[in-house]
């Protein structure tokens, strides 16, 4: 169980000042000295000056394509399915999103160590607009699929650079409230989506699902081009390009993408397709355990000189449990976001198009409140109240919302979900910085790609479990005395 009051807030975590040193002081000799040694690494960090606002908007476009694309397909997927004859396989056409761009968050976060952040954010927005490209043009279940597989590759590498950016361009203490505002925009695209989704579906065509990124994408890569300079390391002198690309853990990346796509798999099918005592959910689901046990003993051993996930990130109790309600967060905000529209559509009757917007008190709950709490970190350095005040609205959220009916009225179904998105809030913006305060500021990028990576497994425990309990729900209602 987590303890948040054994939490050390920002300043605990960062050396007490001499003798007749003020604390404001000793603070600006640390960030001082923290962009000296980037310089003497050779990055050229940047400020919040023009450039800065320049790109900003880049980085909200691009987080707000990734966060649609979780969800614009929530109510587009039938008519998706119908057209191409996706029949059974249309569940791929979701997960292979959710699977491309969770395995990715590691090597896009050591590459970014390795080859700086500009290039490779940018060659994460073309691949996310080259895989909408081909998702739009589909003609059949694989090249969809495909198209979805490329898009979630470079959402993911999107979803880690977009942070990691932030980190580089304001300070520690800043950095809550920057986080919080890209917390809102993520909330606000996967809100939205699945209301575009529904609306391309009925009224234009599908494939413009898929299209509506393109033009976004170009204005995006127009600003990263003209205006983003931060973090670019030069290369040693003597050190080919090759020689770097050695550098990155191809063989931890293998083993933990293998790892993810047999655990995937095994809860895609388990208690739909196959009941959970087959070999056929067993096998990969153990096979999937197995492969993250060795992903770990990889990590470890002397022959990963420099690990995707490094185990010294998981040595801060702080740390571990900042990672851990980050992924627990992440699992009850997709939970939630599954089981709303099931109960507004099949409780109510309303239409998809309805029931996203009936979903619109969560998200108009979580940015504001995630800015709120980003400002309040920033202000007082302190965040552990934070996630206590965050999981005791979540807690009481989802309590509440598990005894809406039929005859619930607005003010239950509005009211449980603005309470859960106000937790939801708080918990996002009040994880990534104490995570990045007990680590040095050389850990940035791959601790910021493990918080992220965190919390695409709560999206992918989050969306897969609650089709099976809805499953098991239908069954149990359906046997006789039941």
């Amino acid at each position: 169980m987590i303890q948040p009051s054994t939490t050390p807030t920002i300043e605990e975590v960062a050396p007490a000042p001499p003798d007749g040193q003020s604390v404001s002081a000793s603070k600006n000799e640390q960030e001082q000295g923290e962009q000296e040694e980037q310089e003497d690494q050779g990055y050229t960090p940047s400020g919040k000056t023009w450039r800065f606002w320049a790109v900003f908007p880049a980085l909200c476009i691009t987080t707000f394509l990734a966060a649609l694309d979780t969800s614009i397909l929530s109510t587009a997927l039938p008519t998706i399915a119908l057209d191409i004859h996706a029949a059974g396989a249309y569940m791929w056409i979701t997960n292979a999103y959710i699977l491309s761009s969770t395995v990715v968050l590691p090597l896009f976060g050591q590459m970014a160590n390795i080859f700086g952040r500009r290039w490779i954010i940018i060659s994460a927005v073309v691949i996310f607009g080259v895989g909408s490209g081909m998702a739009g043009g589909a003609n059949n279940t694989a090249a969809i699929i495909a198209g979805r597989t490329v898009q979630g590759i470079g959402g993911g590498g999107i979803n880690i650079l977009v942070d990691t950016i932030i980190c580089d361009l304001v300070p520690l203490r800043q950095r809550g409230k920057y986080v919080a505002m890209m917390a809102s925009v993520w909330a606000v695209g996967t809100t939205v989506g699945p209301i575009l989704g529904g609306a391309f579906a009925q009224y234009v065509s599908w494939r413009w699902v898929f299209y509506i990124n393109l033009p976004l994408c170009a204005v995006a890569l127009l600003l990263l081009l003209l205006f983003l300079r931060v973090k670019h390391p030069r290369r040693p002198a003597g050190t080919t390009v090759w020689q770097q690309i050695l550098r990155i853990d191809l063989p931890g990346n293998i083993i933990l993408t293998m790892a993810v796509v047999a655990i995937l798999m095994s809860l895609t099918w388990a208690g739909t397709s196959y009941p959970w005592s087959s070999w056929r959910i067993l096998v990969p689901l153990l096979l999937g355990l197995a492969g993250l046990g060795l992903f770990y003993l990889h990590q470890a051993s002397p022959f990963c000189a420099e690990p995707s996930i490094p185990l010294r990130l998981f040595s801060s109790a702080t740390a571990l449990c900042a990672l851990w309600i980050s992924f627990l967060q992440n699992m009850l905000l997709y939970w939630v976001g599954y089981f709303l529209p099931v109960y507004f559509q099949a409780v109510r009757g309303l239409s998809p198009t309805q029931s996203g917007i009936l979903c619109l008190p969560i998200t108009a709950a979580i940015a504001p409140f995630g800015v709120i709490t980003g400002i309040l970190i920033a202000v007082t350095g302190k965040y552990r109240i934070f996630h206590f005040m965050g999981y005791t609205c979540l807690t009481a959220g989802v309590g509440l919302l598990s005894l809406l009916n039929v005859d619930s009225p607005a003010s239950h179904w509005a009211g449980f979900q603005v309470l859960f998105g106000v937790g939801s809030g708080m918990v996002f913006s009040s994880t990534l910085p104490p995570i990045q305060a007990v680590l040095p500021e050389s850990d940035v990028a791959t601790a910021t790609a493990t918080w992220a990576f965190m919390r695409s497994l709560g999206c992918i425990w989050g969306n897969s479990r609650p089709y099976h309990h809805l499953q098991f729900a239908r069954g149990t209602s359906s046997t006789p005395g039941g």
